[in-house]
């Protein structure tokens, strides 16, 4: 009869310590990733950024006059184009999907890590609403440079760069960037995974328009970075471990901040 009471005892002490543990590593998920997003933020505040990656995109949703409505509220408005972005963008590569075609006419961003000419950012492309001064990732990428940061800027309006996967190195990592859209974003999401994986990257970048990949997270991506209003908050979400992430209004930054650690946070930057 002893020998049973310690085994139930014994038992008990077992589940209750397993308990404990579960508990520390929520609270330790929860408050830890809190605590390294606040350290990002004062790094950034105070200019010390050394084995930080920084990757950069301008804003692709259309504006217009009007005051900019809340995150929660907002929607890019269907159909809508930016008067002079097609203008001014060079044409597709030959055979690059519709789903391509269709993010450069409706982006209107301005200006990329590839394309750094005079007219970008300038003239009608661009409506900033108020007394909105626009920016521009390049502009920013130089100021984390200057805090010691690595950068690594999207091309926001040319998607089709990113057709066939994009390895770069930054740093000690290397980054693996793709886009899909389409019918068949899933399978093709899963190939270039594949293919990335085979070439040994740190970190997958999947671009893309169709919100619906949020059900599709799973699939081997690190971030997801959506042209389209997904409806995420504007500092990100993590879904599956994937950081998700919407891109902002023309004339905006959105900042996605890897840390030393890896954890990473975002946030859309609206002046210099």
């Amino acid at each position: 009869m002893e020998k049973r009471t310690r085994e139930i005892l014994a038992l008990v002490i077992l589940v209750a310590l397993g308990m404990a543990a579960a508990g520390a590593m929520g609270w330790y998920m929860l408050v830890g990733h809190s605590w390294n997003v606040t350290a990002t933020h004062i790094d950034d505040y105070v200019g010390e950024m050394e084995g930080y990656t920084v990757i950069l995109a301008d804003g692709v949703v259309p504006v217009n006059a009007s005051p900019k409505p809340s995150a929660a509220s907002r929607e890019a408005p269907a159909g809508a184009s930016a008067p002079s972005a097609e203008a001014s963008a060079p044409a597709s590569p030959a055979g690059s999907r519709a789903a391509t075609n269709e993010w450069q006419n409706g982006s209107g961003s301005a200006q990329s890590e590839t394309s750094a000419s005079a007219e970008d950012g300038q003239g009608a492309a661009l409506e900033p609403y108020e007394e909105h001064v626009p920016v521009f990732a390049q502009g920013i990428a130089e100021s984390y440079r200057d805090k010691g940061a690595e950068v690594i800027v999207l091309d926001s309006r040319r998607f089709s760069r990113y057709d066939d996967p994009v390895i770069l190195q930054r740093g000690s990592k290397r980054y693996g960037i793709f886009s899909v859209g389409g019918s068949l974003a899933f399978p093709h999401a899963l190939s270039r995974v594949a293919y990335l994986k085979r070439h040994r990257v740190d970190e997958i970048i999947c671009l893309t328009d169709k919100p619906r990949m949020l059900k599709a997270v799973n699939v081997g991506v690190d971030m997801f970075v959506f042209c389209r209003d997904a409806g995420l908050p504007s500092d990100g979400t993590t879904v599956h471990r994937a950081f998700c992430v919407d891109l902002p209004y023309v004339g905006e930054v959105q900042a996605i901040i890897l840390s030393p650690s890896g954890v990473a946070s975002a946030k859309t930057i609206t002046q210099p």
